[in-house]
Order: C-alpha cells, then sequence, then structure tokens
C-alpha cells in the first residue's frame, strides 16, 4: 500500500465515532484501521484514527482486538511501515480511559490499550514515521529480526515503545531486535516509560535514540521488567548433567533457567530439560562443576540478556536504563544522561509476589557514560538519600532471602552535579539462617571520574569487590559506607589507588573551522597553572617525547593534529586525546549569496542556492557547507505559503556541528532568519566569527526573527555556530551582501 507521499495520500479511520449518536465510544470499542497477516508493507501515506483500538496490525483478523495482546496467535512475517504519518487520536491523560462499561479503567497492565501500530511475528519494520498512539505508539508482542529506526515517537499516557515475549518457552523470546535514532516526545504529562520491554528479551542493540521526557515521577526511559517466580537453592553435588539439590525441589520445571550463584562454579548458566523431585537436569555440562558450598538460582523466565545499549541520550527521566529484575551480559556504554537516573541494576522487588528470592544481573559492562543532575524514580531519592543525588549505576535489593549482582564492570564514567554511584542493598536477616549470597559479588569499579558531587562512590553493607584508579573533584565524600559492620567486604587495599585528584582537561583549540584555503595558524586555549601541552601533526599520540606547545602552530597543508594535557602535580598524569582534521581545500570565494536552508525535495526557489545538510564543498558555483553531514536537520513543514519560512535547518543539539561558506575578505551585511512554521522555539543562538549575531529566548509558531549585521570578514570563510541551549536553533534562510559604506 503506497501513496505519492505522505503530506498528499491520506487515510482517516474514525471508527471509533458512533455515527448515529455522534457519541464517541470511549475505551477500547474503535475498530481496527488497518488489518494484515504477512508479508505486506505499507509506505508514504498518512494514516489517522479517532477512537480507534489500532491502527496498523499484524497478524489480525478481526476488528475487536483491544491490544497488541490479542493479535492473533499466528506470527507475521516481512512487513514494514515506512515514511509514514499514523497519528491515533485523542492523546489521553491518566484515568481519562473509560473501559466498555462506562468506567474508568484501572489502566493497570493496560499500558498498550489503544496503540498506533502493534505486530506479532518475525521481520518486521518500521522507519521514518512519524507516530503517535494514546497508549503505544509501537507495540511488539514476540516480535524477532526488528528494526524501529529514524521514528518520532510522540508519546501518550503509555509508551512509544512496548514489547514483551510471546509465550516463553513455547514461543520464541523476543530478540534479534535493533532500535536505533528514534526520538521519544512526550505529549502529556501523565506519559510512562518510552521503552518498556516485559517478561524476557534477549540481543537488542539500542542506539542513538534521543529521549527527553518530562520528569513527572516514575518514568523510566528504558526499561526491561522481569516477573516469575525465582528459587535460590542449595547443592548437594552434581552428576554431569543433573544437579542434585540438598533440599527438594521448590517447583523449577523444563525450560526454566539455573544460574550457579554463589560457590563453585559462580555465574554459569544453563537451561533446565528435566526435573524430579530433589534435582533437575541442564542442557549441557558445567565447565566448573558446582559442589556443596554453592547455591544456584532458579528462573522460570530467562534473564533479558545480551543487549547493546550505546550512544543513547535521555533527559528528565526518573530513570536511565533500567534492569528491573534479571539481566545478563549487557554492555552500556556511550550513553549521556542527563537529570536522570543513569544505568541502574535493581530487584524487581514486588510485596505480593513469594517466590521471588533472586534478583539476577550478572555480567554487565557499564562503560564511557555520563551523568549530570543524577536522579531516581520520581522527584525524590531511594530511602535516605539527599534530594538531588542519585546512582550513574545503582545496585538496590529489599527483600529477604537474598538477591545478587555479580561480575559488573563499571569503568571510564563521568559523574557531575551530585550524579553518583550506589551499591545501596541492605540484608535484613544477617543471621547464620540467610541463605543468599553476598549482594554485589565481584563489582570491578575503576578508572571513572567524579565532580561537583555530595558524594562519589557509597557503598550498602554486603558489597564486595575492587575500587581502583577513580578520580575525584569537588567531592564532599568520596566513598560513604553504611552499617559500617562485617558485610563490606569491598577491597580496601585498592582503595590505596583510588585518587581524589581530576585528570587535567584536554586541550581546547581555539579554531573553529576546519577547512582553509591559505596557510592558518592554530592556536590552544589557556591550561592551567603548571600544565603542560604536548602534540603531533603526524597522527601519532602524544607524550612526553612529542613537540610542546609554546605559541601558534602555522599549518600549509593538510593536517591531523593531537594534543594532550600534561600535570604532574598529584600523579594526575595524562588528559585524554583532543584530535582535529585541518583540510586544505580549493574555494570559489564570491561576494554575495542567498541561501535557503531546506531538504534536498526539487523545490527550489528562483535566484536561491539551498543547502539541506551537505557537508562543506562546491556547491551551486559556491563553496559552502557544513562540518559534517547534517541532512537529518532539515525540514519543509507544509505550514506557511512562503517558501523560505516553509523551511528550516537546525543545528545539531550538542552544538557540534557548524556552517560556513568562501567569501573574498571584507565586509559584509549578512541577514538571516531563524523560526519554525509548525513548532514553538526558544533560546535560538546564533555566533558568527566568534561574535553573537542573534540570541533569541523563545518564539510562537510561524513567527520569524530577521537579523541583519554588519561582518568584517578577514580569513577568507564566514563561520556561524550555536551554542549548547535546550531547544535546536533553527535557520531558514541567509542573505549576504557586500557592505555599502
Amino acid at each position: 500500500m503506497k501513496g505519492q507521499s505522505r503530506k498528499r495520500s491520506w487515510i482517516w479511520f474514525p471508527d471509533g465515532i458512533d455515527h448515529g449518536s455522534k457519541a464517541q465510544v470511549l475505551g477500547m470499542h474503535g475498530k481496527v484501521g488497518i488489518k494484515g497477516i504477512s508479508d505486506f508493507g505499507i509506505q508514504d501515506l498518512s494514516i489517522h484514527g479517532v477512537y480507534n483500538s489500532l491502527l496498523i496490525a499484524a497478524p489480525l483478523s478481526r476488528d475487536d482486538a483491544k491490544t497488541y495482546e490479542q493479535l492473533d496467535a499466528a506470527r507475521a512475517e516481512n512487513v514494514f511501515v515506512h515514511n509514514c504519518y499514523v497519528f491515533l487520536d485523542p492523546i489521553y491523560r491518566r484515568g481519562e480511559i473509560r473501559g466498555h462499561d462506562g468506567t474508568l479503567a484501572s489502566l493497570i497492565g493496560d499500558w498498550v490499550l489503544m496503540s498506533a501500530m502493534a505486530f506479532r511475528g518475525d521481520d518486521i519494520s518500521v522507519a521514518d514515521c512519524d507516530i503517535r498512539g494514546p497508549g503505544a505508539c509501537i507495540g511488539l508482542m514476540g516480535c524477532r529480526y526488528t528494526q524501529i529506526a529514524r521514528n518520532r515517537l510522540y508519546q501518550g499516557y503509555g509508551n512509544p515503545i512496548a514489547a514483551r515475549g510471546d509465550g516463553y518457552p513455547g514461543q520464541p523470546l523476543i530478540g534479534k531486535c535493533i532500535f536505533e535514532d528514534n526520538t521519544m516526545i512526550p505529549t502529556t504529562t501523565a506519559h510512562a516509560t518510552a521503552f518498556w520491554c516485559h517478561a524476557t528479551s534477549e540481543f537488542f542493540y539500542l542506539a542513538r535514540n534521543h529521549i527527553q521526557l518530562l520528569w513527572v515521577g516514575d518514568n523510566e526511559a528504558l526499561l526491561w521488567h522481569s516477573s516469575g517466580a525465582q528459587y535460590i537453592c542449595k547443592v548437594a553435588r552434581a552428576e554431569g548433567t543433573r544437579l542434585v539439590l540438598q533440599d527438594n525441589n521448590p517447583g523449577a520445571r523444563k525450560s526454566w533457567e539455573c544460574v550457579i550463584i554463589k560457590g563453585k562454579g559462580l555465574g554459569q548458566r544453563r537451561i533446565i530439560t528435566d526435573h524430579s523431585q530433589n534435582a533437575v537436569a541442564v542442557d549441557k555440562p558445567w565447565i566448573i562443576e558446582p559442589d556443596a558450598s554453592s547455591l544456584v538460582a532458579l528462573l522460570r523466565y530467562p534473564c533479558h540478556r545480551r543487549h547493546i545499549i550505546v550512544d543513547n541520550e535521555i533527559t528528565d527521566a526518573g530513570a536511565g536504563v533500567y534492569a528491573w529484575g534479571d539481566s545478563y551480559d549487557w554492555i552500556a556504554d556511550g550513553n549521556k544522561m542527563t537529570r536522570a537516573g543513569g544505568v541502574l541494576f535493581d530487584l524487581l522487588s514486588v510485596a505480593s509476589w513469594t517466590n521471588r528470592q533472586w534478583g539476577g544481573n550478572y555480567f554487565n559492562q557499564v562503560l564511557n557514560n555520563s551523568v549530570d543532575e543524577g536522579r531516581f524514580v520520581g522527584n525524590y531519592v531511594h530511602q535516605n538519600w539527599t534530594l538531588g543525588y542519585s546512582g550513574t549505576v545503582y545496585f538496590r535489593e529489599t527483600l529477604k532471602g537474598g538477591t545478587g549482582n555479580l561480575g559488573h564492570i563499571y569503568r571510564g564514567n563521568l559523574h557531575t552535579n551530585d550524579s553518583s554511584l550506589a551499591f545501596w542493598v541492605r540484608v535484613h536477616d544477617k543471621s547464620e539462617n540467610y541463605q543468599g549470597p553476598l549482594v554485589d559479588v565481584g563489582m570491578i569499579v575503576e578508572e571513572n571520574r567524579f565532580q561537583d558531587c555530595m558524594y562519589g562512590v557509597s557503598l550498602g553493607n554486603a558489597v564486595s569487590g575492587v575500587l581502583k584508579n577513580n578520580c575525584f573533584k569537588n567531592v564532599e565524600t568520596p566513598f560513604k559506607t553504611k552499617d559500617n559492620g562485617d558485610l563490606i567486604r569491598y577491597n580496601r587495599d585498592s582503595r590505596t589507588d583510588d585518587k581524589v585528584v581530576f585528570a587535567p582537561p584536554s586541550p581546547v583549540l581555539e579554531n573553529v573551522s576546519r577547512h582553509f584555503a591559505e596557510p592558518i595558524t592554530l592556536t590552544f586555549a589557556e591550561l592551567e597553572e603548571d600544565d603542560v601541552l604536548y602534540y603531533t601533526t603526524d597522527g601519532t599520540e602524544p607524550g612526553p617525547d612529542s613537540s610542546r606547545y609554546t605559541g601558534p602552530i602555522e599549518i600549509d597543508k593538510t593536517t591531523e593534529i593531537k594534543a594532550r594535557t600534561y600535570r604532574q602535580a598529584e600523579d594526575a598524569g595524562f588528559s585524554k586525546t583532543t584530535t582535529a582534521h585541518f583540510e586544505r581545500i580549493e574555494v570559489t570565494p564570491v561576494r554575495q549569496a542567498r541561501i535557503n536552508f531546506q531538504p534536498d525535495d526539487g523545490q527550489i526557489s528562483a535566484g536561491w542556492l539551498i543547502n539541506s545538510g551537505a557537508e562543506f564543498g562546491s556547491q551551486g558555483g559556491a563553496t559552502y557547507g557544513w562540518s559534517q553531514n547534517n541532512f537529518e536537520g532539515s525540514r519543509r513543514r507544509g505550514k506557511n505559503t512562503d517558501p523560505l519560512k516553509d523551511t528550516l535547518l537546525h543545528f545539531d543539539k550538542d552544538a557540534v556541528y557548524y556552517w560556513e561558506i568562501a567569501l573574498d575578505n571584507g565586509a559584509y551585511d549578512v541577514t538571516i532568519c531563524v523560526g519554525d512554521a509548525e513548532y514553538p522555539g526558544r533560546q535560538q543562538k546564533i555566533i558568527a566569527e566568534d561574535k553573537p549575531f542573534c540570541s533569541i529566548n523563545a518564539y510562537a509558531v510561524n513567527k520569524f526573527k530577521v537579523i541583519k549585521k554588519r561582518i568584517q570578514l578577514d580569513d577568507g570563510l564566514l563561520t556561524l555556530r550555536t551554542v549548547k541551549t535546550g531547544d535546536l536553533t533553527r535557520m531558514s534562510y541567509l542573505i549576504i551582501e557586500p557592505a555599502v559604506p
């Protein structure tokens, strides 16, 4: 099913309206819009519905499905939705959904009520869409080999992406899914989690997603949620693949998971293939056989396992990346979290569940993440912690009987502005009858940085591991412990390696432009007292034998420069390396230009050049463009009759990109129009030639600011950049004219 364009081809499903009485049929009575089984695609359409239960669903053959859990039992294959608008209205607040009897629905367990689209099956692709759903934007039921990419997901009271298993062990685990380059945007203050996966899952790849919630409480950004019976048992002996327990089998069955959580064989996991009164059989022999010193956890559902979570940006969330229950062999690397709870590994502690003794999070790696202004769930911090203080990684347990986090590596993370690392665990039964393992065993915490925090590393009881080579700056209490008793067993000797200092800052180049037509000089920002800067221009890593920076460096050819700061005080050592590539290019300077920032869609206004995000280079007889590919920043809104104001191109959120054009040296009158025909904006800032050009705090929809200033150009390149703000700076068009005396 393919339209001409999603702006020109529309399908409307007002099936949630009773056409006789015109009354709104609230709750779950709306019909399904588009339903299919397998092997179909939807592309270049705008699909709208009012009070429908689902807009797009597969596999589905009937109209009465109310949530994605009620899709047909068969599995769909090879289904795609590409480049579509899919909007299901209205966006509810919690408590405003009504059940089929007219009463308010409880909503507990109905997070996927009224989803924009839902799928059960394999080879599902949803890409380059704008999607809005009152419940979930996208519901996935046991899906595998699925890609959710480059979508803008407008969140109602539920989850932009909701995923769950499909009846394991009878059906496969949800897994081998890619979630990348999506933007998740709340549309109501009653929203919940941005990404929610329930039951169990495997092999997820989540990368470069942008999530900004509204900081209203229990609103995790990326959440994995486990449930089901979990028992801790003592081992008597191993007999090949048969494991004899000291007591009777408490209830483990075929397909359950068996994990050694203490003693000999620690950390190994197997799947149960058979069971008897006091033993279980597993799918393969143990590499190291457990014995009477061992404890095993018997899990009804396997752990959420082998997920890779990289380079996501999360803002204003009660929790950042959250394993609420069981996780195994995760990598969380390079994620940036601001006013969020960071990366959390936690026990799913629900008082009504009587058979939960294990909060199995083990062999996970948390690397190179950053958290600024850490938070936990809600506008508060757990238990006795001070408001505004929480963990980049937060390990917690509360139940009698024992839980565990095993063998985590926590390395290279940055904590700023009261964002700390906490192993906040409590063993309620400290008597000889305590059957659980020491909680948080084998934690490796090294080479992390803490700055401007109340606490650095916070340790509860029952923690063991290594703290090594962590750096602290302006941290009131680098190490905090609770219940300073025998159960605090971290490696005290290794603490002598931790330095309450901070590595020197990386060198900062003052040159914004990375292109030049004539020889240029490179200048580094002033160093702190007694710091030394070493640099190379041949691509090698700087060290004490490299050139020492004493003043501006002149280059006349394409050069890659690398620089590091060295600080001898307190043996702080070298900073991280600053690397910059300067390219000498042939340019075509001009004296005037009129450039519209717009998508490359063939619609060009007469007399104007366009820029759609292309990198710096020759275009239309001039030389101009971005420091790196910025095609994703271009927009045509379809809201303003003036084609110049209907389009825009925005700087990136981190203010890394800049824009340049080659001009003859001299004075120019430069005019820039900023604004947006569809969305309001704030904090619009442009810097031209390192001087403020415009600074706008806010503007309304379809209200534009046109700024004109005179600029003296001496280096042959007009350079525009922005600064990091709370919004994207949007440019509609640019006019450059020779200055008239």
